[in-house]
């Protein structure tokens, strides 16, 4: 099933080029130019097509995609660096109170040493 005909947006900076006479050759159009024409009809088939599809389909897909960029993550990072999520009590007892050291074992040094009587 094609999509019906979509009048074509008008073609980038056309009108430009008489703007600028110094040049006498003008500029080639640029790369991604082509692929920014292409973008609005891309995305309105795009929306018919899931639009079409059931709904269990598509979230299936989904879930598919999200778990192969979730292992391509891992991969990249490495699964040691991802920190366990500290739960409330912990997180704001300590670390927060004047002069007591944070989990990397600096002081909050400016907060002890700071007077104002200089």
């Amino acid at each position: 099933p094609a999509p019906p005909p979509l009048q074509p947006p008008p073609p980038p900076r056309q009108q430009r080029q008489h703007e600028l006479p110094r040049n006498e050759t003008p500029t080639p159009p640029h790369p991604l130019a082509a692929t920014n024409r292409l973008e609005r009809p891309l995305q309105q088939v795009w929306r018919e097509s899931s639009s079409s599809a059931d709904e269990s389909d598509s979230d299936e897909k989904c879930k598919a995609v999200k778990s192969q960029n979730e292992a391509k993550r891992r991969e990249r990072k490495g699964e040691k660096k991802r920190k366990k999520k500290k739960k409330k009590s912990e997180k704001e007892g300590r670390r927060h109170k004047e002069g007591k050291s944070d989990k990397d074992g600096k002081h909050n040094k400016r907060s002890k040493t700071r007077t104002h009587d200089s």
